[in-house]
């Protein structure tokens, strides 16, 4: 049978979509007063709230009863919202998994914290202890905190400790569901505490996710201490598997047609949902909660799958459409909260950790978090307007050089009303490698492709993301210095017989796989062996005694690649060197090496991946004491480190391009 999408839901959405002023004095929400701080925010509420949140996977805008779907039954989340607030306006910081879950996190943008492309079992990165994390919030506010679900922020399933898994970034107890290669909903295997695993033979992951859900928030009963709950559901991803008991609520629809299969994934994790909220109800902690529920990006675009489900949005999961990054998103917290409110108010995934500062009241500064507590808009008050601009970033899944322009970031740019013009213009840069541009005020379906009539405003924003992309990628490390290692003044370091000591930084370890070094190097000997930089069994820039550059870097299984250029240096010679480490697709997990002298490749290599150990970086030297036993004799400056593989004219410093340059 055809099965055809909701015609309701589309009145509704589009209905949404000019909310902003109609909406404004509908509510009568107003700036609101001046001091809203925990106190005056929440004095209805008794103590710091418990926090659930519950994130779906590939959840679309539009796959709600309460965001206009008249096929998909959703009655608990429809009532969830009829006792909260809906935000029409709610962003992910990306169309994808898992940076969408790290900009999460740690508040910040994709820019900064450099993922890409997913994070699987075999990618061995992730968040690393340096950075500052949403549970950790929580925890120093006092909270109890716990992970149940998908992760996909990070792991390393042959690791020997639980590095970059939930118990490193935060959560006191976590059921980490583990996806093999094959993904599947059915016979689930949880991770517990990453000490034990528990398969469960015949279940769905769903079943399973809400169970260690209702575990959790039993075991809080009774506590005196507030908790926080990270609940990442797997569904609805694919594949389309569901229990015959939910296919059973959609009985006019062919059972195995996706689209049914889908709706029914969503109305059993809607059923597991209600199953929590009535377990706050049975604890009397209802009012003592803040629930949150949204999707980590929109809706797939897979065959057969959301005729309508992303609503009259344009894209979806992978694009940087409204489709890809805008999602339902529902709050709850009775007596704090108005029921059955809804708002405008433009918020980001982003914007909940500056709001666990404010909910714990915590007032530390946490570098790169852009996000800004949305509290204000949930207790129905108007914010002021966003005065920054916003970036989605993602890799597409090209060839390394992706024709014509060997640009493999996919990514979006928004700009504040005020910054270009007064127009809220977006700029998408996808993987047709076209720029097109649109009028989100006039526009925001995103029909109308304005960027030739604005040639020079696509050119600010388009220069815009690569400057935003190259500040916020350098890593700002301070180096102690030894031996008789001594700045000279003029920016560059001068070497004899010692070495400068960069302490062991996690943003190494986080960005393996999407690095960059870069240092210029003035030769003062020859025919001996130097090292540039090193990092002991990671990697080793040397030049070596046959006076050309070699790049050794050692993969995470024993294992080494070499690059090296194949002319020697000349004495007195200074020279640009730098290289990048860099996974271009989700599916291949090898890493490419590239080596480039003045900023000309010279020589590439492939390594599995990067080790990521804890060892200091040491430049111009090695690490054999008391200065080691290699060490340059000669000059280096314009020592930068970046978070991400820099494109060659990048490289080559002429990055931005001049306007002529801009893809059409």
């Amino acid at each position: 049978m055809t099965i055809t999408g909701p015609a309701r839901g589309l009145v509704v959405l589009l209905a949404s979509l000019a909310w902003p002023a109609a909406l404004a004095a509908q509510l009568g929400t107003g700036p609101g007063p001046d001091d809203l701080s925990p106190e005056v925010l929440f004095k209805e509420a008794p103590r710091r709230p418990n926090v659930l949140l519950i994130m779906a996977d590939d959840l679309g805008y539009g796959d709600l009863g309460c965001f206009g779907s008249d096929y998909i039954l959703t009655p608990e989340l429809d009532q969830l919202a009829a006792e909260g607030i809906r935000l029409t306006q709610f962003r992910t910081n990306s169309a994808g998994c898992t940076p969408s879950r790290v900009s999460l996190l740690t508040g910040t943008m994709t820019v900064y914290h450099g993922f890409q492309a997913v994070a699987t079992n075999q990618t061995r990165r992730g968040i690393p202890d340096a950075v500052r994390t949403l549970p950790e919030v929580f925890r120093s506010g006092g909270y109890t905190t716990g992970h149940v679900g998908k992760w996909h922020v990070g792991e390393a399933e042959d690791a020997p400790t639980d590095e970059f898994l939930p118990p490193s970034v935060g959560f006191d107890r976590s059921a980490r569901l583990h996806i093999p290669d094959q993904q599947t909903h059915w016979n689930p295997e949880m991770v517990l505490d990453e000490k034990t695993s528990v398969e469960y033979p015949g279940l769905h992951s769903t079943r399973v996710l809400t169970d260690y859900a209702l575990e959790f928030i039993e075991d809080q009963d009774g506590k005196d201490k507030p908790w926080f709950l990270n609940l990442w559901y797997y569904a609805p991803h694919l594949p389309m598997q569901v229990p015959a008991a939910y296919l059973s609520l959609y009985p006019d629809s062919e059972p195995q047609h996706p689209w049914t299969k889908f709706a029914a994934m969503v109305s059993q994790m809607d059923e597991g949902i209600g199953e929590l909220l009535d377990k706050l109800d049975e604890l009397g902690m209802t009012d003592d909660t803040l629930v949150l529920v949204f999707s980590d990006n929109g809706g797939s675009l897979s065959p057969g799958l959301h005729p309508d489900g992303n609503g009259p949005l344009k894209g979806g999961k992978a694009q940087h459409y409204e489709g890809g990054i805008r999602v339902p998103f529902i709050a709850r917290w009775p007596g704090v909260i108005e029921p059955n409110t809804g708002s405008p108010e433009e918020v980001f995934a982003s914007d909940v950790l500056p709001t666990a500062l404010e909910l714990t009241g915590r007032q530390e500064f946490i570098p790169h978090v852009e996000g800004r507590s949305m509290l204000r808009t949930l207790r129905g008050y108007a914010s002021p307007p966003r005065t920054q601009e916003f970036y989605w970033s993602g890799k597409a899944s090209a060839s390394p050089i992706a024709p014509p322009h060997g640009i493999t970031d996919i990514f979006a740019v928004r700009q504040d009303h005020t910054s270009i013009g007064g127009q809220d213009l977006k700029l998408v840069f996808g993987a047709g490698f076209d720029v097109e541009m649109y009028d989100m005020d006039a526009d925001p379906l995103e029909t109308t492709n304005v960027a030739d009539v604005y040639p020079g405003k696509k050119f600010k924003l388009w220069n815009n993301y690569w400057q935003k992309r190259s500040l916020e990628s350098v890593i700002d490390w301070t180096p102690a210095f030894h031996g008789e290692s001594f700045p000279t003044g003029d920016g560059s370091f001068a070497f004899f017989n010692g070495l400068v000591d960069f302490p062991s930084d996690a943003w190494m370890d986080f960005h393996n796989g999407n690095f960059t070094a870069q240092v210029v190097a003035r030769v003062q000997q020859v025919g001996v062996e130097q090292v540039l930089m090193s990092k002991e069994g990671s990697f080793e820039l040397v030049i070596a005694a046959d006076d050309r550059v070699r790049l050794t870097l050692w993969d995470d299984q024993g294992g080494t690649e070499v690059v090296t250029a194949p002319n020697p240096l000349a004495l007195g010679q200074v020279v640009d060197i730098a290289w990048t480490v860099s996974r271009w697709t989700s599916t291949n997990y090898d890493n490419t090496v590239t080596l480039y002298l003045d900023t000309v490749a010279v020589a590439t290599g492939t390594v599995p991946a990067v080790d990521t150990n804890r060892n200091d970086v040491r430049i111009g030297n090695d690490d054999a004491p008391p200065f080691g036993t290699r060490p340059f004799r000669g000059a280096l400056s314009g020592l930068t480190f970046r978070n991400v593989a820099l494109h060659p004219l990048e490289v080559a410093g002429s990055w931005p391009p001049v306007p002529g340059s801009v893809p059409k």
